[in-house]
């Protein structure tokens, strides 16, 4: 598949690992309110079978009111398969078989296989030291294919490298290639043994129909890329599929749940999408039927409490400040006259007792997001 079409995710340094293989050949790629009239009240359908469909809300809609994301959670098969690779030496896989319906224009089920460590925590640790090495260049910002979004990424190996040394052409000038290549030497280095010994022998053995047709068409490593995604340079990949691929396989360098949410998704033809829980090492291997996307959510859940303790703390010291300055200028000025010091007493009750109740109804809707 295009480099645009393949898609990734991550948090801190959020990557995924991409692998496509296309007629008998493979690429790898490590990859890093509703409105209303004032006449009606507001109303709102979380799905068309819902119960509450069509009842008026009582109050407005926080964040906190919309639906969890959807987990994919529910696989049709499991098993362990026996990986022989180049080197001789047999690995043994875990692997599940999920199905995802497409519902749209046809009625067809298209099916992955999820692989637990596929790839080892400390060879992902390794490939993370390497990309966020500042030293070792920049991640190409050409525009996506899908979407027109920066790339974020960089080969590793493909055609052009092995004839030009260039990945891009009219892309990557060669000063920049030249630039590259301690970058491009260190992952290669570590992502190869991952291609002979394990990748490759799983999807020569998921697909024995078209990886093992003889005469040198046995499935094989053709190009591999890192993409990042993160806030700030871009944290979504339209749906799409591979069509061009016969096999993808996706490879997460990021733990879910606690460097990132949402992340790889499959979805159907009408957009129903459910989020792979794909931790360091996880593997997703898919064909070119797939609906799939990315969807980046940050893993910050205080953010927005401190935003709110911190408002709530100024407005605190400033109504003290505030109250201060009126008690005082009451006090020292308008009560030295005989006229007017009847009427201090009323004139500070009432100022602080406006301002505790402005004071109390500001943080109620900081709390509650009004």
């Amino acid at each position: 598949m295009p480099l645009a079409d393949t898609p990734a995710y991550v948090a801190r340094l959020p990557l995924l690992l991409f692998l496509l293989v296309s007629t008998g050949t493979y690429a790898s790629s490590a990859v890093t309110t509703p409105s209303s009239s004032s006449s009606a009240p507001t109303r709102f359908c979380a799905s068309p079978t819902n119960e509450t469909c069509g009842v008026a809300l009582s109050k407005p809609l926080r964040p906190r009111d919309l639906p969890a994301l959807r987990l994919f959670d529910v696989f049709a098969s499991n098993e362990t398969m026996r990986l022989s690779g180049s080197a001789g030496g047999v690995v043994a896989q875990p692997v599940a078989r999920g199905e995802m319906p497409q519902l749209g224009y046809t009625d067809d089920v298209s099916v992955f296989t999820l692989a637990p460590g596929l790839v080892p925590r400390d060879t992902v640790a390794a490939m993370l030291a390497v990309l966020t090495d500042e030293d070792l260049g920049e991640l190409d910002g050409d525009p996506d294919t899908v979407d027109a979004m920066p790339t974020r990424e960089i080969y590793i190996d493909n055609v052009e490298l092995r004839a030009s040394g260039i990945s891009k052409a009219n892309q990557e000038p060669m000063a920049q290639a030249i630039s590259r290549r301690p970058m491009r030497e260190a992952l290669k280095k570590l992502t190869q043994p991952i291609l002979d010994e394990r990748i490759t022998p799983l999807v020569r053995q998921l697909f024995p129909e078209a990886c093992g047709r003889g005469d040198g068409r046995a499935c094989t490593p053709c190009w591999s890329l890192v993409r990042r995604y993160k806030h700030g340079e871009r944290n979504t990949h339209g749906t799409h599929r591979d069509g061009h691929a016969l096999v993808t396989v996706v490879m997460s360098l990021s733990d879910y749940g606690e460097e990132y949410r949402g992340g790889l998704y499959v979805s159907t033809d009408n957009s129903q999408r459910k989020f792979m829980q794909l931790r360091r090492g996880d593997g997703v291997v898919h064909q070119g039927d797939l609906l799939h996307g990315v969807k980046v959510r940050r893993k910050e859940p205080c953010v927005c409490v401190c935003v709110v303790l911190c408002e709530c703390i100024c407005m605190c010291v400033w109504g003290v400040v505030r109250l201060w300055c009126a008690v005082y200028v009451f006090e020292v000025y308008a009560c030295r006259t005989p006229l007017c010091r009847p009427w201090c007493a009323a004139c500070v009750s009432v100022y602080v007792y406006v301002y505790v109740y402005v004071g109390v109804v500001r943080l109620w809707c900081a709390v509650y997001g009004v």
